[in-house]
């Protein structure tokens, strides 16, 4: 049986089913996101490439979240301040 824990206030947050719906997308491109990554990193290139990992997640997700996913490495992964 899971255990509940109590949620502090201001530490939840209603979401509309749009944005819990956008949510849900973003977390599928991060996670396709490591995956490239660790794939690059574990082929004979020892790297990966940003636009092609780009390429993909507009491929598969649309050019919104091509545009979260660039921001998402540049930002959260590389650390590179804009």
């Amino acid at each position: 049986m899971e255990s509940m824990q109590t949620i502090k206030p201001g530490a939840a947050r209603v979401l509309t089913t749009e944005q819990f719906l956008l949510f849900q997308k973003q977390e599928l491109v991060k996670a396709l996101i490591e995956r490239r990554m660790a794939k690059g990193k574990a082929g004979p290139r020892n790297g990966w490439v940003m636009s092609e990992i780009l390429a993909d997640v507009g491929k598969r997700y649309g050019q919104e979240m091509e545009s979260f996913a660039r921001r998402h490495i540049v930002r959260e992964l590389c650390g590179i301040q804009t």
